[in-house]
């Protein structure tokens, strides 16, 4: 099977902000890259458009990249975080860009971005992403540090490092950065979960945190 290249990790490439810059908002920087799709209306049928939000996609097996692809064709803002891994055929290596969550994509959008998604045909599952409201009930329950990856870019690029920010307003910078979360938190049958893989979520929970 060839190797295939790699494909974006994000779209639009500013869609988390500048490295070290101000958060920004998905919705205004959506609107100022899309080329092909007209300005969506503030109504639908009478009423208030339901509001963008993150969604996790939970895809069939190694369909991530068709998903992004598809995502982008569509102009639905997106990321899908890879890693390089290695590998050696005889005498050359060879280097592959493998999705760093295996079988899930994030994509931020309303409910048309949601069936937009859903028209890829690769997606076995969709998850509302937590709210802020559900990250609060989980820092009183295991802490606060136990939602935040020191060890992510989006950590590094933002000059984090040593904080004493409170547990509000880390709450508040987690819900408006997602990529400081540890792991893709999601919302599963009422549950906070990873995904659908209980006993991995278990083991993540009870880990220590730096």
């Amino acid at each position: 099977m060839p190797l295939l290249k790699r494909e974006p990790e994000i779209w639009p490439a500013n869609l988390f902000g500048e490295p070290g810059g101000d958060t920004v908002d998905p919705v205004t920087v959506r609107a100022s890259a899309a080329l092909h799709r007209p300005p969506r209306p503030a109504l639908v049928g009478g009423a208030a458009r339901q509001p963008d939000r993150w969604w996790v996609a939970h895809t069939r097996s190694r369909q991530e990249k068709a998903l992004a692809r598809h995502l982008l064709h569509c102009e639905v803002p997106y990321y899908l975080p890879q890693r390089e891994h290695r590998l050696r055929a005889g005498d050359r290596w060879r280097t592959s860009h493998l999705p760093l969550f295996p079988g899930y994509v994030f994509f931020h959008g309303d409910l048309q971005d949601r069936l937009f998604a859903l028209r890829s045909n690769v997606i076995v599952k969709l998850i509302p992403a937590a709210s802020p409201g559900e990250l609060q009930r989980f820092a009183q329950k295991f802490g606060v540090t136990a939602l935040i990856d020191r060890e992510s870019r989006r950590y590094r690029d933002l000059g984090l490092g040593p904080s004493r920010l409170s547990d509000q307003h880390w709450l508040d910078k987690l819900a408006e950065e997602p990529l400081l979360l540890r792991m893709p938190l999601a919302r599963c049958q009422g549950k906070l979960s990873i995904g659908l893989a209980e006993d991995e979520w278990k083991a993540w929970i009870s880990s220590p945190t730096p």
